[in-house]
């Protein structure tokens, strides 16, 4: 696997954490269920993600959607 796919699944990971467990806001996780990453992402949906780049530009941008909703950008 390439460095940059390895790379994108341990930030696509963090990422869902993040809402997850930084945020949990529920209307921000159910944006981010709808547009980032499926409800109980497992590793072979995480690096779906990050090995198709349309997938990839629209989950990181999602995130910030995510970010913006929660007021940190």
């Amino acid at each position: 696997m390439k460095e940059i796919i390895k790379l994108r699944v341990k930030i696509l990971k963090e990422m869902n954490e993040y809402i997850f467990n930084e945020i949990g806001d529920e209307d921000i996780i159910d944006y981010w269920l709808l547009y980032g990453m499926p409800d109980d992402s497992e590793d072979d949906d995480f690096l779906m993600v990050a090995e198709d780049e349309k997938s990839w530009i629209d989950v990181v941008k999602a995130f910030a959607g995510c970010l913006k909703m929660n007021g940190e950008m």
